[in-house]
């Protein structure tokens, strides 16, 4: 792109003219919304202060302890904290409910039978229905799977969340919810004869409509003491386990929302840097003093020129009249953006994936120099299910058991055929773990002549 020539006047001035320029405002085009990058630091003093429900027990609506709207979206800002929310979803009720042919196999493995042909019906059975999943996918609006997914994605998102289920006055199971847990809060009330404390749910949307739901198996008791005539529904609430709040779940990852917020600001800023030039920022100068406003003007509007999207590879052409003016381009950056935000990336994603006890591989992470070290995924993978992913099982497991396993679930399921399966039963371990000691270098002490080390 070319412009008028910008013709220089000498003067007798040695001093260079620093030109100031109107460019006018940088341009850019925002990726995220103002609560996701402004609301995150005033959400993580919100966090950090505001459990005070662990204090007294009160009575009434109990607020929710941080913002879970804006934890929820979230979701959609940072590529690794979403593969991590995922895997721990997958690796918790995605792999689905052990089977009864999984339990036969189970059995005899433990008893020596088979081991073989055993462990291959358990790496075959991941994600296939069980009977927990025949018994209640005519009471959902699609699956039990996809109504456990929703609960458990909540669960790891928000710290909470609930399952409602709709029975009829005899006691048969017509419906089965998932329910948005930003939603769902928790009433308390006392009995002013006695001073006992009891409590229900409501999911409250802003109007006159909030739905109120019993906690599960106390249909006939809440509905007597809130006096209505109609209440079908009831719910199983999973709370994650915290002492931060007495009555909702906190998550995890809280440790790891500034890390958040930075990867949205880098992603801004390297988004401005391509629409803005994509040069580093700096100072132009010129060897003569004297260009009129009309020739500052001009070159402004030559660099203008270049800004914006479709515009960046743009080229300026400056034709100085006089042999003797020069204008020069002093860079105040010592590096590109670029330069920086690949460091700065690498060690953002490092610190969500710890925050979550998500192992690297699992949320897409590749860290240089541990890919192929000894036995580094199968650890890493008994590791997470033993620590992280079986904890949420049980807890998941037991309230299902303690609710439609029992008597008032009034369905043919028994506690036991909750189980839930592991992600080590998709593996074989033992392959795994063989690829990598034969990844292990020589110098390490092991000789190729004399196969894998023990």
């Amino acid at each position: 792109m070319s412009t008028e020539g910008i013709k220089v006047t000498s003067t007798s001035s040695p001093k260079p003219d620093i030109v100031t320029l109107d460019l006018g405002p940088r341009q850019s085009i925002p990726l995220y919304s103002d609560q996701d990058i402004g609301g995150l630091a005033k959400l993580r003093k919100i966090a950090d202060s505001s459990f005070n429900d662990t204090i007294m027990v009160t009575d009434g609506r109990i607020e929710h302890p941080i913002n879970l709207s804006v934890l929820k979206n979230l979701l959609s800002v940072n590529p690794v904290h979403s593969a991590c929310i995922s895997a721990k979803v997958e690796a918790t009720v995605g792999v689905g409910h052990v089977s009864e042919e999984e339990k036969r196999a189970i059995k005899e493995i433990l008893k020596g039978v088979n081991v073989e042909g055993n462990k291959l019906i358990l790496r075959q059975s991941i994600g296939l229905p069980g009977k927990v999943d025949d018994v209640l996918d005519p009471h959902c609006f699609n699956t039990w799977q996809d109504v456990l997914h929703d609960a458990s994605e909540d669960y790891n998102i928000l710290g909470h969340s609930g399952i409602e289920f709709i029975y009829t006055a005899e006691r048969d199971l017509r419906g089965i919810h998932s329910v948005p847990a930003e939603s769902l809060y928790i009433h308390i009330n006392r009995d002013e004869a006695t001073g006992e404390l009891w409590h229900y749910f409501k999911i409250e949307n802003g109007t006159t409509n909030d739905k109120v739901i019993a906690p599960f198996g106390k249909n006939t008791e809440i509905k007597a003491r809130l006096g209505l005539t109609y209440l079908p529904s009831e719910l199983i609430h999973f709370r994650k386990p915290t002492s931060r709040s007495r009555y909702y779940g906190v998550p995890d990852y809280l440790a790891c929302m500034a890390d958040i917020e930075l990867g949205m600001r880098r992603n801004q800023m390297a988004s401005d840097f391509f629409l803005n030039r994509a040069v580093p920022e700096g100072i132009i100068w010129t060897k003569k003093t004297g260009y009129s406003t009309e020739q500052k003007t001009t070159l402004s509007n030559t660099l203008k020129g270049v800004m914006g999207p479709g515009n960046g590879y743009k080229s300026i052409y400056i034709d100085l009249l006089d042999p003797e003016g020069q204008v020069g381009y002093i860079p105040i950056m010592a590096e590109t953006p670029l330069d920086s935000l690949k460091d700065i990336s690498e060690t953002i994603a490092a610190s969500i994936v710890t925050s979550h006890r998500v192992p690297h591989l699992l949320a897409g992470v590749l860290t240089p120099g541990k890919i192929a070290g000894v036995n580094e995924l199968p650890n890493a993978i008994i590791t997470f299910q033993t620590l992280v992913v079986q904890p949420m099982q049980n807890l998941i497991k037991r309230m299902l058991a303690n609710s439609l396993g029992g008597p008032m679930g009034n369905v043919d399921l028994e506690p036991e055929d909750f189980d839930f399966r592991r992600i080590t039963d998709a593996f074989d371990l033992g392959t795994l773990d063989t690829m990598n000691r034969m990844k292990e270098p020589v110098g390490s002490g092991r000789k190729p002549s004399e196969g894998l080390k023990d």
